[in-house]
């Protein structure tokens, strides 16, 4: 009885908003005070950088320059997040940093509570499954919680035909990241397609404008230019990228667009191979592999990525009955291991930079899960086309 008592909401819900306030105290108490030119950078240095771009966006000044008396790094998100930012930056540092952490958390907890189809035992776990990386993204103030809040909430819209509301999550979370647009693919599987991208396309026109109440229509052109050559001088990979770890794992240098847009030709086809007829199971499993492709070919993935593509791996766990058990299990635990507790100080400092960074120990299990997935889908989908390949029976199998 003890035990079933952590896999309640009200337990796991708490525990979420704990960290947001644990995440948000921590960072402002080990921060110093003052000049930062003379005392160094606070440890909430991204919460910095998305509070001036408000700030920076209502004085009529180029969002995407750097402001190093403000902050460390660029502004590289979209003048319609900066505009909402706008919420947080009204407050002093610590209370906006809390709730901007509060929103990340208890969103994403939201997501998690009102998947369909699982239990609330599965609900439970699955949070337990993805807290570490849910941590590590909320101490460092970014927007990855909320991402993937926005990514769940949008697949239970779709599940439930609120059509509109599904097409607001995808909206909002390109103005968040561009690479959110790519989960407008999961329309492929459901009804009405034209009806969901009309909503999607008036959602897109809508947030987009919005920074037009603040900005004139030329200063907003103007923007718009100065963020894309931002973009494009910010070409370089990441380690934690799949195209960054083939380049230190093997010295094999690809383009980080081309890579990206390969695999998202991939995915757009398997979209085609299995829609009118996938079930749950195979509408689950290509969110999952949209989760997980949002972070490997994200040549600017980071460590507080990986909770968006661990909770796809632990979503795709409890649901996938095509893969044998012990085989999910596996995977499952070898994430887990080295994705999640790799980067923690649960391995010693020794380890972590001899044995586990050289391989990329956060990549590899990620991409084995990926792979599997896709895997799974592309024979799921040869049979659809009546090409025989040969598949273990399961109780999810068309």
């Amino acid at each position: 009885m003890r035990a079933s008592l952590i896999y309640r909401r009200p337990i796991w819900i708490s525990l979420a908003f704990l960290f947001a306030f644990l995440a948000a105290v921590i960072s402002y108490l080990q921060s110093p005070q003052g000049d930062y030119s003379i005392v160094g950078y606070p440890r909430y240095n991204n919460y910095l950088i998305f509070k001036s771009s408000f700030l920076h966006l209502w004085q009529h000044r180029d969002l995407y320059l750097a402001y190093p008396q403000e902050h460390w790094d660029y502004f590289k998100y979209t003048p319609t997040f900066a505009l909402f930012f706008g919420i947080f930056a009204l407050f002093p540092d610590f209370w906006g940093l809390l709730l901007w952490d509060s929103l990340n958390s208890l969103l994403y907890a939201l997501g998690l509570l009102l998947l369909p189809q699982y239990s609330e035992k599965e609900k439970g776990l699955l949070f337990y499954v993805t807290s570490v990386e849910l941590f590590i993204s909320l101490q460092n103030h970014q927007s990855n919680a909320l991402l993937a809040a926005l990514f769940l909430l949008s697949f239970r819209f779709l599940e439930n035909k609120k059509d509109m509301w599904a097409a607001l999550c995808m909206a909002a979370s390109f103005y968040v990241k561009l690479f959110g647009i790519i989960f407008a693919l999961l329309f492929l599987f459901y009804e009405e397609k034209k009806k969901k991208i009309l909503y999607l396309a008036g959602w897109l026109l809508f947030l987009g404008l919005l920074p037009l109440v603040v900005i004139s229509p030329a200063e907003y052109g103007a923007l718009l230019g100065s963020y894309y050559r931002l973009l494009r001088q910010d070409a370089i990979a990441g380690e934690l990228s799949f195209v960054g770890w083939l380049e230190k794992v093997f010295g094999c240098s690809f383009s980080p667009l081309v890579m990206a847009l390969g695999a998202a030709v991939l995915i757009f086809i398997l979209a085609l191979m299995l829609r009118g007829k996938a079930g749950f199971g195979e509408r689950l499993a290509f969110l999952c592999s949209l989760l997980l492709f949002s972070v490997l070919f994200n040549h600017k993935a980071e460590s507080p990525s990986y909770v968006l593509a661990v909770c796809g791996v632990g979503l795709w766990f409890f649901r996938e009955s095509r893969v044998p058990y012990g085989v999910r299990l596996f995977l499952l635990l070898f994430v887990i291991v080295f994705t999640s507790l790799g980067s923690t100080d649960l391995f010693p400092e020794a380890i972590r930079q001899k044995y586990l960074r050289p391989w990329g120990s956060k990549v590899v299990p990620v991409l084995l899960v990926y792979l599997t997935i896709v895997g799974v889908l592309l024979a799921s989908g040869l049979r659809r086309l009546k090409i025989q390949f040969y598949l273990p029976k399961g109780r999810g199998n068309p």
